[in-house]
């Protein structure tokens, strides 16, 4: 095997890269999320299809509608552990930590998350006023 590799090096041909299949969803639920108040728009509730995967938190739920379907989302979070509380928000009307938050736990197709506080940019609050 080392050889192998050796003479692709040598040749400086690229080594195939492996590319990694996202899990097929289980399900999709709809995550409604309290997008604040800018200066362009009123405070609103605005929902998101997100396909749902074994294991997946509402931290997971909100980056893949970061990633996927609204880069503007703002939400705080750090340490992904349930240490730090930075994610905590109401979820379904209930203060819970969006890290340790199972969405296959909270049984329903209709997700509904808001800041915990005064929100300035969606989930995010302002330090200065909370």
């Amino acid at each position: 095997m080392f050889v192998e590799l050796e003479r692709l090096a040598m040749r400086r041909e690229p080594v195939p890269a492996v590319v990694r299949a996202e899990p097929r969803p289980e399900r999709t639920v709809l995550v409604r999320v309290f997008r604040g108040g800018t200066g362009v728009s009123a405070p609103r509730m605005v929902a998101y299809p997100v396909p749902v995967h074994k294991g997946m938190t509402v931290l997971d739920a909100l980056l893949w509608i970061k990633e996927h379907a609204d880069p503007t989302l703002a939400f705080r979070s750090s340490c992904r552990m349930g240490i730090c509380g930075s994610c905590g928000m109401l979820i379904r009307g209930e203060a819970r930590l969006a890290c340790e938050t199972q969405v296959a736990t909270l049984g329903t197709e209709v997700i509904e998350v808001v800041g915990s506080g005064l929100g300035v940019s969606d989930g995010v609050d302002d330090p200065v006023t909370t």
